[in-house]
């Protein structure tokens, strides 16, 4: 197997830098994207094993994106602002709306990323 594609969003898609170094550190290669114009021209592009991102972006909210990965094998995870933190919701399972789709806190969203990450590397 290659090395997992990732596509971060939001802005600016460098508040990830934590999260893409540990990414990088689990074997994927990051791309970035500031805008859902930018996520739209890049999955227009590109394969992406994920995408991860806010749920509001600059230019429309995250779910714009859900036409554009359906029927690929591609993974949407998008944060949910509550409060002081956020929730993180998988949205698209491998091209697939999730139609019951499990919500995670931080802390367990990390382990959960690792472990999508590492099977597919």
């Amino acid at each position: 197997m290659g090395r997992p594609e990732v596509l971060l969003a939001g802005k600016p898609a460098n508040s990830y830098s934590d999260l893409a170094q540990l990414l990088a550190s689990w074997g994927a290669r990051c791309n970035f994207a500031n805008s859902f114009e930018e996520v739209s021209k890049l999955l227009g592009e590109r394969t992406f094993d994920f995408v991860v991102c806010e749920m509001a972006l600059a230019g429309g909210s995250a779910f714009r994106a859900i036409p554009l990965l359906a029927g690929s094998a591609t993974t949407l995870f998008c944060s949910y602002p509550v409060e002081d933190t956020c929730l993180w919701i998988q949205v698209v399972e491998k091209g697939r709306v999730c139609q019951r789709p499990v919500a995670w806190r931080p802390d367990e969203f990390g382990q959960v990323l690792r472990e999508v990450v590492k099977g597919k590397a």
